[in-house]
This record gives structure tokens, sequence and C-alpha cells, in this order.
């Protein structure tokens, strides 16, 4: 981690995993020659800006720490992502970020975005949500097919919170977020 005058890498086809860390703070991400059977997780520092506040995930990145990415508006998440990750630990970046949008690739068979939420593809589980991202008249809706969040929902926008009708496990209450499984507050 932190070569910044490297420019390029290629792995032998032994390599199962490429850790997150593996180049933090290294520019040379895009410059992987990475074997496609390879588990690639992406984290802090390992992308290419498409442009000022825009991040693009390449497509050989099968897992990504989203909680690295706070100064960039949006990220573009790859063909391949299948695991959205946030470590519920590290809230510290939370206060500074300026994400808003989070887009998934229509080809990703595991992953879809929505109104700055990210979600498993058949939206049964909340993965993710984008902490600036500003919610029309501060609702954030769960939709019906959510029965988990895996994830802390921080986002000052939100001001209550809607549930779908016919969810089974969540329901709203003058606002508040209610799991009705657990009898719990979320």
């Amino acid at each position: 981690s932190e070569c910044h005058e490297l420019e390029s890498v290629t792995f032998p086809a032994e390599i199962e995993k490429i850790n997150y860390n593996a180049f933090m703070y290294t520019p040379v991400f895009e410059n992987l020659d990475v074997p496609s059977d390879t588990e690639v997780i992406m984290g802090e520092c390992d992308v290419k800006r498409s442009s000022e506040n825009t991040v693009t995930v390449p497509d050989f990145v099968t897992s990504m720490y989203c909680n690295s990415y706070y100064d960039f508006q949006t990220i573009i998440v790859g063909k391949n992502v299948r695991e959205f990750l946030v470590p519920e630990y590290d809230m510290s970046n939370y206060n500074d970020t300026l994400l808003s949008e989070v887009n998934i690739s229509e080809e990703n068979p595991y992953l879809c975005a929505e109104d700055g939420v990210v979600y498993n593809k058949d939206k049964t589980s909340l993965l993710y949500v984008a902490p600036v991202h500003e919610f029309e008249n501060g609702v954030m809706t769960i939709p019906s097919s959510v029965t988990e969040i895996r994830c802390v929902i921080k986002n000052d926008s939100i001001t209550e919170f809607a549930v779908e009708e016919g969810n089974v496990v969540f329901s709203a209450d003058d606002g508040i977020l209610m799991n009705d499984i657990e009898k719990s507050v979320i």
C-alpha cells in the first residue's frame, strides 16, 4: 500500500483474493490484471475518478466497502459487485461525506439502487443509504419487499419513514420505523 510510483500489476492465476487495503492510497487500481475467478474487495482510494465528484468501480471488483468514499458525490458500481459492505463500527466519515447517489450497473445481477438506497437485486435487503441523498419531503420509504436492513441509516435529510403497504416485517408509526417481528424501533 502507498506505492505512489506503481503503474500496473499483473497477478498470477493462483491468486484467490485481493483484500480491500492491498492498494490503499495507490493510484494503480484501474490498471490491475486480475484473474477472472479472483475475489476483489475494493476499499479506500482504490478508485478511478470519472470526474471531480464521481468514482467508477471497475468491473473486476466483487465486493466493496462504501464507507471510504466520503469525498465523492456519486459512486458508479460495476456489474460484478456482489457485496456492498458498510462496517457498522466505522461511521466516522459520515459527518464529512458528500455522497448523495449510488448508481448500479443494470447488468449487475446482485444489486440495484433507487433513490439513494442500495438493495440486493430482489430488494429484500436494504444495504446502504447515501448519507447526503435528499429524500423528497424528508420521507424515506421502505419498499414492501424489504425484510432486512443491513446498515445503519444515517442521513440528516430523513425526517420520517414510510413503509409500503404489504411489508410483513417493517411498519412506520408517526414516521418512526418499526420492526414488527422483533417489536423494536429501528
